[in-house]
């Protein structure tokens, strides 16, 4: 036995259980925990330039690992700030420890310099809120928290460490620690943690159902990607030629070339072929997913006749939104690998396949037709005929939320689990940060964010992260001077009343040369077609800022919940 500050103690934990990263911004509170990273070997503290951040560096880190992910904020208004990131993790289902500093254990509760109720604050938006206030539960508070993140449907902890707690020493042995994670089995701590199996009647009930089908569909979210189960998704598909759509969330399953993908269902930017097809079957097998407003344009995308297997591993979601035929508590890759291994034979159903990818095939294509027409400044779908002309399977791509996010979701996806985006929260501002924690994880990829002006404007601060860790990303800001879908709908649909929705923007190329990050003010097609590639082909950060026409608007606009564009 050896006296060890507690700090240090979590700190060896993280490194027992594979994470090398803590993500952070510097406050008193939080000081011991980032001095150990300094002397604790295995560990890396990394900070960005604010808390909502940090958040989105982890969750990308998450996504793009599959590992849970650190995040670390000071009392009170860094606490508060990290929250808009965990939110968004919250509702894609990352798995990460969000740890908050606090006041000494004493003066809690007694409304001190920057004291919140954070416990409260954060509940609504994580699995679950602990706090230690004595030195010796601090590492089996830990590992719960390990522990909830990655079970059932990942998502984040969030977990508050006064700073007299994180000074004190606790009496521990490194095989003390190690024996804390002996579950694990040398191996780091991902997700899913536990992987539920899908009982023998699920399974006979579920080939009952694909047989009787004439228009069988699997519907994937980003639960597949989350259990990687991708393999066995394709496996089962491609061994009886079954089509498949996934949510926007669930993008990322496969290549989007794919001859049995048919497409993204989404009430924003969605594939129409894909819509159509949703309403066709006569038998869904969701799996992975919730059946969103968003994936389903909130609840129309079904016929009530369509018959749902709902297969997920997370049983509050069993029949929340649709009434269901067959409800699954089970992984996804379990459920898939035993459905494969019961069956043999064939399937017979009524889908023409090669005309369903030749209309989704043409339907894209006739957007990037659009990419010849005249315009004043650059054709925002010039941009993305580029991209999907040059972008290789080992690039990760995100699309931040806005007016380009209608643009930016027909780029192909061409790689396993390389799109990172905050699809159930719309977070403003996730793509760099998001994007910067995902090649952390796998470094050997590239990255391009596809970005607003008034997404950028409200990260530009991370373009020093950016160049502080030289990671080959290409920022691509759509830049129209204004908050784009919104000012949309004020023409739209309020008689033309422009409110709070244009301004003013510096030259974010010029900004991004301060930060000594490769740029380019870019005004004309022609400028685009020369530059993209070479952004795209080097291995450190790039920067375009890319001055679109206004005047092309996509021409599937769904205004969003509860809104109509008037005629």
């Amino acid at each position: 036995m050896f006296e060890i500050k507690v700090a240090d103690a979590i700190v060896n934990l993280f490194v027992q259980a594979k994470i090398p990263y803590i993500f952070g911004i510097a406050g008193t509170s939080i000081l011991d925990l980032m001095d150990a990273t300094v002397r604790v070997e295995g560990i890396e503290f990394l900070e960005a330039r604010s808390e909502d951040n940090v958040a989105h560096m982890a969750d990308g880190y998450a996504r793009a690992s599959g590992n849970i992910a650190v995040c670390t904020a000071h009392v009170g208004p860094g606490a508060v700030k990290l929250l808009y990131g965990i939110a968004a993790a919250y509702k894609d289902g990352s798995p990460m420890i969000a740890i908050t500093g606090n006041e000494v254990t004493k003066n809690l509760g007694r409304d001190t310099y920057h004291e919140v109720d954070i416990m409260s604050i954060y509940s609504p938006v994580t699995k679950e809120t602990l706090q230690i206030t004595k030195p010796e539960e601090a590492i089996s508070k830990i590992v719960r928290a390990m522990v909830i993140a990655t079970s059932g449907k990942p998502g984040p902890v969030h977990l508050d460490i006064p700073k007299d707690i994180a000074k004190a020493e606790i009496d521990i042995t490194e095989e003390n620690i190690k024996k804390e994670l002996s579950f694990l089995q040398g191996r780091g701590i991902s997700t899913p943690l536990n992987r539920p199996v899908p009982d023998n009647n699920s399974i006979k009930s579920s080939i009952k159902m694909l047989k009787e089908a004439k228009y069988p569909l699997f519907f994937t979210g980003a639960g597949v990607i989350r259990s990687r189960a991708a393999k066995e998704l394709m496996a089962f598909v491609n061994k009886y030629n079954l089509p498949f759509v996934t949510t926007d969330g669930g993008r990322g399953v496969c290549s989007e070339k794919d001859e049995l993908f048919m497409g993204v269902v989404a009430r924003q930017a969605g594939d129409k072929t894909a819509r159509a097809i949703l309403k066709q079957a006569d038998l869904i097998v969701g799996i992975g997913l919730t059946f969103s407003d968003v994936s389903t344009f909130e609840w129309s995308a079904i016929s009530e006749e369509t018959k749902i297997i709902h297969v997920d591993i997370n049983p509050g979601e069993m029949c929340r939104q649709y009434s269901v035929e067959l409800p699954v508590i089970a992984d996804a890759r379990e459920y898939l690998k035993q459905l494969d291994g019961s069956f043999s034979g064939e399937f017979n159903t009524c889908w023409n396949l090669k005309e369903i990818k030749e209309r989704l095939t043409g339907e894209r294509e006739s957007y990037y037709s659009e990419a010849a027409r005249e315009c004043m400044g650059v054709n925002p779908w010039l941009a993305i005929k580029l991209l999907n002309e040059h972008l290789s399977p080992e690039t990760f791509i995100s699309v931040d939320s806005g007016l380009h996010s209608f643009f930016g979701k027909k780029t192909y996806v061409q790689g396993y689990n390389t799109y990172i985006r905050s699809a159930g929260f719309g977070a403003m501002g996730f793509a760099i940060p998001g994007l910067l924690g995902a090649l952390l994880a796998v470094p050997t990829h590239h990255a391009v964010s596809i970005m607003g002006d008034g997404c950028f404007a409200m990260v530009t601060h991370e373009l020093e992260t950016t160049k502080r860790l030289n990671l080959p990303i290409t920022c691509m800001i759509f830049n129209n001077h204004s908050f784009g879908s919104q000012h949309y709908h004020q023409n739209k649909s309020y008689d033309g009343r422009i409110v709070g929705t244009e301004f003013n923007n510096p030259d974010f190329a010029e900004m991004a040369k301060l930060y000594g990050i490769r740029s380019w003010r870019i005004e004309t097609n022609e400028e685009l077609e020369e530059i993209l590639p070479e952004a795209l082909s080097v291995s450190e950060p790039t920067f375009l800022d890319i001055q679109i026409d206004p005047d092309i608007l996509p021409s599937d606009w769904n205004p969003g919940s509860g809104l109509k564009i008037k005629k």
